[in-house]
């Protein structure tokens, strides 16, 4: 359910600014739209058919997330332990405009808005739970992939991307001490 609020969240800051443009989906069309959007969220996504009007905007159409009962959380249990595997804790620092659009060392261009981490000996596509020291890892925890090498200052453990950074701390603390986990 996360991922589907930070997707309807990431569509809301975009829109306005022109970066995605809704369009309308004639009503033959609109299952492989449902179909498609619940194959990229990883949700089984309903559509409410009797809301829909013959040639309604797709946009005033109400899309709500099917309740799967395959899908069970399990209660959190404190008395258990973490599921996280710490790999190091150390220094954090970011790095994003003056590098946004040049090829990262995995070859793909770096975008500061995307939750990514240049790392210098963990393996390209590695997905870690980053906290702040101290902090415990939990479902909300940011997750970072490591797309990059870096950081090449002394004493310093990982280069966040901008957003990552700010998921954790203000821009103007610059470095943050961090501890990172494998995800589970």
């Amino acid at each position: 359910m996360q991922f589907v609020q930070r997707c309807v969240s990431a569509l809301m800051l975009l829109t306005p600014l022109g970066c995605l443009k809704a369009r309308y989906v004639p009503p033959s069309e609109q299952p492989q739209v449902q179909a498609a959007a619940s194959a990229a969220a990883g949700v089984d996504f309903q559509i409410d058919s009797a809301a829909i009007a013959e040639d309604a905007p797709l946009e005033e159409v109400e899309w709500s997330p099917a309740v799967s009962s395959e899908k069970t959380e399990t209660p959190s249990d404190s008395s258990q332990p973490s599921e996280y595997e710490k790999v190091e804790c150390g220094e954090a620092s970011f790095y994003g405009a003056d590098f946004a659009g040049r090829p990262t060392a995995n070859g793909e261009i770096f975008d500061p808005g995307q939750f990514t981490a240049a790392h210098r000996t963990l393996p390209f596509g590695t997905q870690l739970v980053v906290t702040r020291s101290g902090e415990e890892p939990t479902s909300d925890s940011l997750v970072v992939r490591i797309n990059d090498r870096g950081p090449f200052i002394a004493g310093r453990m990982i280069d966040l991307s901008t957003a990552a950074f700010r998921k954790l701390a203000a821009e103007s603390l610059g470095i943050l001490s961090v501890c990172i986990y494998t995800e589970p």
